[in-house]
């Protein structure tokens, strides 16, 4: 009995002083927000996408007076895309840069393995790109401000289920947390027609050659394929595809919407429809509009769901400690608070803290671009 007190006294004076370290730094160098981000490795394209807007973030913060007076000062740390380096990278913001809030991670199995530190140390995560269903409950000190999984595959679901004939419909996806979500979502979201499915397949994280798991998806004969994965791979695979001339319709993830899949599948990737928060960029006075156009001045790219999220997520914290307090705890109960908040990457509410609602748009290659499938181009039928 005594050691268990003893071991809940302990654990009680190591939060205390956690957040007396957080004070002394923000008051020696103002408010120091981490973000363990992808900038290498498998997810490096969203990594650095997202480290554009938080910078483009930070700089409106700082320039606009900062946090109740004091400035960002922004710690970064490259987990390589690697889930033990998240980890890592999370306990040295805190012991080392006595960060009071971190951003990211960007994947979502470095998310779900970084969950169980923060809420033992009780710094919260606020994670722009991961769209796992398994966030929405890996713990009061797990954010998300990206809409879950299960929403995109409800809208590709929805878009299926409105064909004048019941289409035959196969389905590959990685074996990461993030594409087995979406595959889950969508059989769950087409209810009693989930026998539409009539193959699954998976394919290992990184892999390259498809074309094994590609003639087993032409000889079931489908009308519609669903893939679950990175960019590179989901490219990779509508190139093979084209190759052994397997004649489908293609449907896909927010992680199809990167310009490297452009790049890769070339007119491969022509028709391919999927699911995407709304970005409103045709109203140039719009969140999402304004920082576009920064985008293009200061780095020379475009806007994009992870750019925007990682973008909103600093606004997200900044209003949350302008609100509440700079504590790691007065900034976790503000950030519970905001409802409506009209972020780049869409209107946003918290429902709890891995999970916000934001509306839904699909997508589809076009042209080689990306473009709105409603209304449609006046080709696509």
């Amino acid at each position: 009995m005594r050691k268990k007190m003893f071991l809940s006294a302990c654990a009680i004076v190591f939060l205390v002083i956690g957040g007396i370290a957080c004070r002394r730094a923000q008051k020696q160098d103002g408010i120091r927000i981490g973000a363990i981000l992808s900038l290498t490795g498998r997810g490096s394209q969203y990594g650095k996408a997202s480290l554009q807007g938080i910078q483009i973030a930070v700089d409106e913060v700082n320039k606009a007076g900062g946090i109740q007076g004091r400035k960002i000062d922004l710690v970064v740390e490259d987990s390589l895309s690697e889930a033990k380096n998240a980890v890592t990278a999370y306990q040295k913001l805190l012991d080392v840069d006595k960060v009071c809030a971190v951003i990211g991670p960007i994947l979502s199995d470095e998310v779900l393995a970084v969950a169980p530190e923060a809420n033992r140390r009780q710094v919260l995560i606020l994670a722009p790109a991961a769209g796992t269903d398994k966030i929405a409950t890996a713990g009061p000190w797990v954010f998300r401000n990206r809409e879950s999984a299960n929403l995109q595959s409800i809208a590709v679901a929805k878009l299926l289920l409105k064909q004048p004939q019941p289409p035959r419909l196969g389905i590959l996806y990685s074996t990461t947390a993030n594409a087995i979500s979406y595959k889950d979502a969508l059989l769950e979201a087409l209810g009693q027609e989930k026998d539409l499915a009539v193959i699954q397949e998976s394919f290992a994280e990184g892999q390259t050659d498809f074309k094994t798991i590609l003639i087993k998806v032409k000889v079931a004969s489908p009308s519609y394929v669903f893939v679950a994965g990175l960019a590179p791979e989901i490219a990779r695979v509508l190139v093979q595809a084209r190759e052994i001339d397997l004649k489908t319709k293609w449907l896909s993830t927010a992680g199809a919407y990167d310009q490297k899949l452009l790049e890769i599948a070339g007119a491969s990737a022509e028709g391919l429809v999927f699911g995407l928060p709304a970005l409103d960029i045709s109203n140039l006075a719009s969140p999402a509009g304004k920082l576009d156009a920064k985008l293009r001045k200061q780095f020379n790219s475009s806007i994009d769901m992870f750019s925007a999220n990682a973008y909103d997520a600093i606004h997200l914290i900044a209003k949350a400690a302008m609100a509440s307090g700079l504590e790691p705890d007065l900034i976790r109960s503000g950030l519970l608070k905001i409802k409506d908040f009209p972020g780049a990457g869409g209107t946003t509410t918290f429902v709890n803290p891995g999970t916000v609602i934001k509306p839904i748009v699909l997508m589809i290659v076009h042209e080689g671009k990306f473009s709105a499938l409603y209304p449609p181009p006046k080709d696509h039928k």
